[in-house]
């Protein structure tokens, strides 16, 4: 055991392990964007989707054969089967609502309105695991979801009430997928599931619309590639941190950690484009970190990790 006077550097706690891993998914989320955003100016976006998400079916199956080896076949009871499918709904309901918000709302507004999750979560946590959210939490999401909001509104950015509908939809289902998963993370293997839950969603996408299914798959090589990507980096590595993490921490906390992402994505967008935010995104900024850092600093005061939620029967 580490000295007492160390302890505090151990990082491996449960509770900066899953604070860890929610700031890594931030992290492969905003890079996603940036092979995202090239590929959807190459193909429609329904196609771009469902490559995606493809592409991650086969990097998430071939990282489960590592893992499983053997067991990758077995072990597949009744409660992975059916997360599985739920968790796929979810892809389903949020990438297809992000489709079709973007025409409408653009990609700032559509941003903010899939903020949403972090009010929403802490909601569903309350409903669904009986776990309920300290206060500055509460008002810690208010603070993130406000600095979305604000530069927004100043610009007079309001207007598409189809796009609204359709990123709160999207914005639904990320948020019950982090539910789900927090609910039966402990008595699931997370690679295999994650895996077949892509598998389900590209065949559920595929079946849709063209406007919003995969209309074919007709992408040229530059498509394929940076929607392959794009698969790699979001439906894979972010939502296998996102999985892991609330192994460790409540899915409320994994909402409000995860309000950074977007901030990291302006870094991304200085080293790739030479983008710079406004002065009314910069103010966004610090009201979204303000959010994001009081109840985090708070609970590494406090509580070293949320207990884990109540198991299924």
């Amino acid at each position: 055991m580490a000295p007492e006077h160390l302890q505090h550097l151990d990082l491996l706690s449960p509770a900066r392990r899953g604070v860890l891993l929610t700031l890594a998914a931030s992290f492969f989320a905003a890079l996603f964007l940036i092979p995202y955003g090239a590929a959807v100016k190459l193909a429609d976006r329904g196609s771009v989707v469902a490559a995606m998400l493809l592409s991650a079916a086969i990097f998430n199956t071939a990282l489960a054969l590592v893992r499983e080896r053997q067991r990758i076949l077995s072990g597949w009871d009744r409660l992975s089967l059916v997360s599985a499918a739920l968790l796929a709904v979810g892809t389903v309901l949020g990438n297809s609502g992000v489709a079709l918000a973007l025409p409408d709302i653009g990609p700032g507004m559509t941003s903010t309105v899939l903020k949403a999750q972090v009010i929403i979560t802490p909601a569903l946590s309350l409903w669904f695991l009986k776990e309920r959210p300290g206060g500055r939490l509460w008002a810690g999401g208010v603070l993130a979801l406000l600095g979305f909001a604000l530069p927004q509104a100043v610009a007079g950015e309001w207007a598409g009430s189809v796009g609204y509908l359709s990123a709160f939809i999207a914005a639904w289902g990320f948020a019950g997928m982090q539910v789900l998963t927090r609910r039966v993370v402990q008595r699931i293997r997370i690679a295999p599931v994650n895996a077949l839950r892509l598998w389900v969603a590209v065949a559920l996408l595929l079946a849709l619309p063209t406007e919003l299914g995969g209309g074919g798959l007709t992408l040229s090589r530059e498509a394929w590639a940076l929607a392959a990507a794009a698969g790699f980096l979001g439906p894979g590595l972010s939502r296998l941190c996102l999985m892991s993490a609330v192994r460790y921490i409540s899915a409320s906390r994994t909402a409000l950690l995860a309000m950074v992402g977007p901030l990291m994505a302006f870094g991304f967008g200085y080293l790739f484009h030479r983008t710079v935010p406004t002065g009314l995104q910069a103010v966004g900024a610090v009201l979204i970190l303000g959010g994001v850092l009081w109840p985090t600093l708070a609970a590494a005061t406090g509580r070293a990790a949320a207990p884990p939620p109540p198991q299924p029967g």
